[in-house]
């Protein structure tokens, strides 16, 4: 039974009695609904990246009836967010086979709950902007969300990356304006300052000065922090957005005090920096992430011997070489300067944890362990009493950096 097939057949079975002794009709949903699932894990995760989320495949029953549509759900990132983009097979009158976004409604949060109608509002909003062929916007009932497959008998052979890709920037705005306060993101300024002064022969040039003003100022007019976007995706987005509309004194980039930002051309100039920036940086920090490889060099190493023999000395060495798959050469080993500025660096980018053993340190501070959290303290902000949560460690928090961000791929 070909995937359409099973489609078909799913619908028909929608005016009958769910029977749980029919084995054939039972058999033939399963098969449908496994299908289903290889279809949507090949366009979302083989060929755009995205990711499972918990439970993130529908079922074909629900307490012994027929369900009425099967979804399954992904993410294009690992946040703390209840966001997904989904594809649905529906026997609903005007649905059909389609693709959408939307918070998972049984697992919102309390800062979801609180700003539903906001981030659904948004949502339709970004979605109206979005046209893609082979696809067709329709509002059901609960907004311009809903991007239904045009020709059904076509369905398994049309391009879907174009729409993922428009949803996914969907995602990341709603993300950047909903949950800028609720994720943890990493600020690049600093690393961005550091990366322009080294580059530039004059160390304070007003090239610097122009360009982290201009970002600072977009910053505003967007509501988002620019040195927290990573992704080069929508910052080329903004890019051509800037080089387009910076001029024109009716975009919303234009403020009579400053306008010479926009004239002049510094805003797309300050974004085009600070993707090369990133090019960087990410040419730096995961350039031994793109293949899996086999690590040569023992990474459970202990150095003893008493004070002053050179055990934090040669940590350096070590930390470095297991870093970079490779022995340090006799020349690279006596420069210290450049091994401790290398070092730094790796720290910067959170793929080195420099840490003391003490009396007092426990497997709480090093895996994880339940500590108590003040009012006011982080994670609890907006308490009224103490509370208790498990909190990782030191080794914790680094084995998931090197998960999510697949700096080390295996490990054995």
């Amino acid at each position: 039974m070909t995937l359409l097939e099973g489609y078909d057949f799913y619908k028909k079975v929608q005016n009958t009695k769910y029977d749980k002794n029919n084995l054939e009709t039972k058999r033939k949903l399963q098969d449908f609904r496994n299908q289903l699932g290889i279809f949507t894990d090949k366009i979302f995760k083989d060929l755009n990246g995205f990711i499972d989320v918990s439970n993130g495949k529908g079922m074909w029953q629900n307490s012994g009836n027929f369900s009425k549509y099967i979804w399954n759900r992904y993410k294009p990132s690992n946040d703390n967010s209840n966001l997904v983009i989904y594809f649905k097979a529906s026997t609903i009158l005007n649905e059909g086979l389609f693709i959408s976004i939307g918070l998972i409604d049984d697992k919102v949060s309390e800062f979801e709950n609180n700003n539903i109608d906001e981030i659904y509002e948004f949502l339709e909003n970004e979605c109206k902007k979005i046209n893609c062929e082979g696809f067709e916007r329709k509002d059901v009932g609960w907004g311009e969300r809903l991007f239904s497959v045009q020709n059904i008998d076509l369905f398994e052979s049309i391009n879907y990356n174009n729409i993922i890709s428009e949803l996914k920037k969907v995602y990341i705005k709603t993300l950047n304006k909903f949950y800028n306060l609720k994720t943890e993101k990493k600020n690049y300024k600093d690393l961005y300052i550091k990366w322009m002064q080294e580059n530039s022969q004059n160390k304070t040039s007003n090239k610097l000065n122009s360009y982290l003003k201009s970002i600072e100022m977009l910053s505003t007019i967007l509501s988002y922090d620019i040195f927290e976007v990573d992704n080069k995706e929508e910052l080329h987005e903004l890019y051509k957005d800037l080089v387009k509309e910076q001029r024109n004194k009716n975009s919303k980039y234009y403020n009579e005090s400053t306008h010479s930002y926009g004239q002049n051309g510094f805003y797309s100039a300050s974004i085009k920096s600070y993707i090369n920036f990133l090019n960087k940086f990410d040419k730096e920090s995961t350039k031994l992430n793109s293949q899996r490889r086999s690590l040569n060099l023992k990474l459970n190493t202990i150095l003893y011997g008493p004070p002053g023999t050179g055990k934090t000395y040669y940590t350096i060495n070590k930390a470095i070489e297991i870093i970079e798959n490779r022995k340090l050469t006799d020349e690279e080993s006596k420069d210290r300067t450049k091994l401790k500025e290398k070092f730094e660096l790796y720290k910067e980018i959170e793929q080195i944890e420099f840490i003391t053993f003490h009396q007092s340190y426990g497997y709480e501070e090093f895996v994880e362990g339940i500590k108590a959290l003040p009012v006011g303290s982080n994670g609890n902000e907006d308490g009224d009493e103490m509370i208790y949560d498990v909190i990782p460690g030191v080794l914790k928090k680094l084995a998931q950096k090197a998960k999510d961000s697949m700096l080390i791929p295996s490990i054995n």
